[in-house]
């Protein structure tokens, strides 16, 4: 195994959190959370949106290291997705704990229970697709969370 396949492991897993269980995405996605808290606040959470891209490129490139190397795809370690759908996720809304736990919680729901084109997108089986249905959960779970502040202020 070379460098660049070990690398993929701890990358893909965000640092091996992906390996807990159980629910190892609800831990990728909270392990993400204080990353994006971070982002957001010393830029702005506008600037979730380039990290949400990086994020999205780097996870594509060593999730699909990562699925040759261990010859399985989407394996339930990769957890690199959840933190490029949680950043798009809390990229349109202030920095506020409960917004952000709101989010949180709002993201998973998506990701969990994949409305379409989310379950279309899941079923495809490209280290792209793992990445990008996360990306569109994101999309459903920022859009939706917008909607809930806007209606309660």
């Amino acid at each position: 195994m070379n460098i660049i396949e070990k690398l993929s492991k701890y990358i893909v897993s965000l640092g091996k959190v992906g390996f807990m269980k159980p629910a190892s995405g609800t831990w990728g996605t909270l392990a993400s959370m204080p990353v994006a808290f971070l982002i957001a606040y010393i830029y702005s959470p506008l600037s979730l949106v380039i990290a949400s891209f990086i994020t999205l490129i780097v996870g594509w490139y060593f999730t699909n290291v990562y699925e040759k190397t261990n010859n399985k795809h989407d394996p339930n370690e990769v957890v690199i997705d959840e933190m490029a759908g949680l950043f798009i996720t809390l990229s349109f809304i202030p920095v506020n704990v409960w917004y952000y736990i709101a989010g949180f919680l709002i993201f998973r729901f998506f990701d969990i229970f994949k409305p379409y084109p989310i379950n279309f997108i899941d079923k495809q089986k490209t280290a792209f697709s793992v990445m990008f249905d996360d990306i569109i959960a994101g999309l459903y779970a920022g859009v939706t969370l917008w909607i809930i502040l806007w209606i309660f202020h």
